[in-house]
């Protein structure tokens, strides 16, 4: 059986816990900004659409089938 040194012991275990503390922290800001990313896409969309209908509402009929 290999002995090692507190000090080696120690190192390693920071390490491995400080590994595992930022791929945790990671995942949850990634969770969260893929969340908060959505909300402003969808809120985006939404404000085309409004814009848009309010676009079409404004236009006369025969701009609609292409002829003048």
């Amino acid at each position: 059986m290999i002995s090692r040194s507190l000090r080696t012991r120690l190192v390693v275990i920071f390490t491995l816990l400080l590994v595992l503390a930022w791929a945790i922290s990671s995942a949850i800001s990634y969770v969260k900004v893929r969340h908060r990313v959505r909300l402003i896409f969808d809120s985006e969309q939404i404000m085309f659409a409004q814009r848009f209908r309010t676009l079409e509402s404004h236009r006369p009929a025969e701009d609609f089938t292409g002829k003048r």
